[in-house]
């Protein structure tokens, strides 16, 4: 059995919502982060009990999952078509900071067991697509320096979330971990 996490401090809650950006759109509950930003020490101390016992009941608030579907124009598009737009999710505010917690302990426990593979760099801090491009560009130099063979596949999938075969590519993804012998989320 795994530890559980460790609770979150008042402190580290009121730093998360410092950092939140004034200008993005509140969720159906309408608190701003500029109000999360007004609360007084004795409010940040009750967001941080109720923060703890949704980790300690592993219960998430069925409102707090309820997100304002909002269609934004994409830029040079036709107006008439579906294709045109964009859609966003408008979470409440609190979910985002008890998002942003979450995340921070998720990293951890990932970084310290070795779960994401080296070659993972979406979604990673200090992995960006240049350093990327420069790791395949090392590894076809290596082959062609030691005269071998540097096979590669390049996939660029147009809206690939909605379009991707969810089930297809879990079964890929085990089978790479089988194969590596790694130890794998789907």
């Amino acid at each position: 059995m795994d530890m559980p996490i460790t609770p979150f401090e008042p402190c580290e809650v009121a730093e998360v919502i410092v950092r939140q950006s004034n200008n993005k759109a509140p969720g159906h509950d309408v608190i701003c982060n500029a109000t999360l930003k007004a609360l007084p020490r004795q409010a940040i101390l009750y967001i941080t009990l109720v923060f703890n016992a949704i980790v300690r009941l592993q219960y998430f608030p069925y409102q707090w999952k309820l997100g304002i579907i909002s269609m934004i124009h994409k830029p040079g598009k036709p107006e008439r078509e579906p294709a045109s737009y964009r859609p966003i999710s408008l979470l409440p505010s609190i979910s985002k900071v008890f998002e942003r917690l979450i995340a921070v302990r998720i990293v951890r426990i990932m970084e310290a067991r070795g779960i994401t593979p080296e070659h993972q760099f979406g979604f990673r801090a200090g992995h960006c697509t240049v350093e990327q491009l420069h790791r395949v560009v090392e590894q076809i130099l290596t082959a062609y320096d030691n005269k071998e063979y540097c096979n590669s596949l390049f996939l660029d999938i147009r809206e690939a979330f909605d379009r991707v075969w969810h089930i297809g590519l879990i079964i890929v993804h085990s089978l790479y971990c089988l194969t590596h012998k790694k130890y794998c989320i789907p």
